[in-house]
């Protein structure tokens, strides 16, 4: 999904793809805190921005995963254009949770 890896400790609760040559990927994943640092390094994410809610008010992935519920969130806003295919990352974490991470990511391949 645009480069984005996950670690095998996250358990997908939510994902969607629309599209055909331009693909949009919509999921939730929920993994352990401490498996964040390796699921950003992995996928070549920038470090998080505290408070950033890039995806809180586009995201309906049903009953129980609403970002717009978390209180502490950080958040990516990513644009690669050094790829034969362009891509648009971005991610909101909620980080309510001191041992679990919930993440909404959204990608755009075009």
């Amino acid at each position: 999904m645009a480069g984005v890896h996950l670690p095998q400790v996250a358990k997908l609760l939510f994902a969607e793809s629309v599209g055909f040559q331009d693909t949009e990927v919509w999921a939730v994943v929920r993994m352990p805190a401490s498996a964040l640092d390796g699921f950003l390094s992995d996928g070549k994410l920038p470090k998080p921005e505290s408070g950033l809610r890039t995806v809180a008010d586009s995201f309906g992935a049903g009953p129980g995963l609403d970002p717009k519920t978390a209180v502490k969130v950080s958040g990516i806003d990513q644009f690669d254009t050094g790829s034969p295919e362009g891509y648009h990352r971005k991610a909101m974490f909620d980080l309510d949770k001191p041992d679990e991470v919930t993440v909404y990511l959204v990608a755009t391949t075009t």
